[in-house]
């Protein structure tokens, strides 16, 4: 006991004060956080709208190469026929 500090009983935290210390934390960390995760939300929400964006245009990417070899391809097939 010789090694404490010398303290009185009014520096020593009660059960009150800690409650009211978690209280408090708890109501900073929310408010924090609560910015943190809108900011997140919103993120997320643009890049949901990147992603639709850039799935349609490889879509329509797709259908005019798709569409242009068919076509290639149609076009040889009627050559080769009328050389039959």
């Amino acid at each position: 006991m010789e090694i404490l500090p010398t303290t009185s009983w009014q520096d020593l935290a009660t059960k009150a004060d800690l409650q009211q210390m978690a209280t408090q934390l708890k109501a900073e960390l929310q408010t924090e956080f609560s910015g943190e995760f809108a900011l997140i939300r919103s993120e997320m929400a643009d890049l949901r709208g990147e992603t639709a964006n850039t799935r349609m245009e490889a879509a329509t990417n797709l259908r005019m190469v798709l569409a242009t070899q068919l076509g290639t391809f149609l076009a040889l097939f009627g050559l080769i026929a009328s050389r039959l």
